[in-house]
């Protein structure tokens, strides 16, 4: 039996990718829905707006991700269900966590590490809001 294919998706905050749903069991998510959190962030901006005015206390010269990096990472797991950090030691991998923070599903590095993405819970609210603000 022949099944018709439909024309696969593209996002336009990973244009050069291909999104394919397939049901062969190759690299499986069960979070694909970030892709349209992920879509929706690439108009409005808010985490790039966000990691301007994050001060995370860190050793530049030692990241191997950048603050907005780090940011997308741990809200898109937040908006997916998974609160803990420690979660982010088998999220890392996930193809869809990785698309939505635009890094290749399947080629592209891995995402940060849980002890390098706790570090984001140090940030103090008061002061990202006092920057943001513009007062200090």
């Amino acid at each position: 039996m022949r099944h018709a294919h439909s024309p696969q998706v593209r996002f336009g905050f990973l244009p050069e990718v291909e999104i394919r749903a397939a049901f062969d069991g190759a690299a499986v998510t069960s979070d694909a829905g970030l892709l349209l959190v992920a879509q929706l962030e690439e108009e409005v901006g808010l985490f790039r707006s966000l990691a301007a005015v994050i001060d995370v206390p860190r050793q530049l010269s030692k990241c191997r991700h950048s603050t907005l990096e780090l940011l997308t990472q741990r809200v898109m797991a937040l908006v997916a269900g998974y609160e803990d950090c420690n979660d982010h030691t088998l999220l890392r991998r996930d193809p869809g966590l990785k698309t939505a923070t635009k890094r290749r599903a399947l080629s592209g590095a891995d995402l940060a590490s849980q002890p390098t993405l706790s570090v984001t819970t140090t940030v103090k609210p008061p002061s990202v809001i006092r920057r943001g603000l513009g007062l200090g």
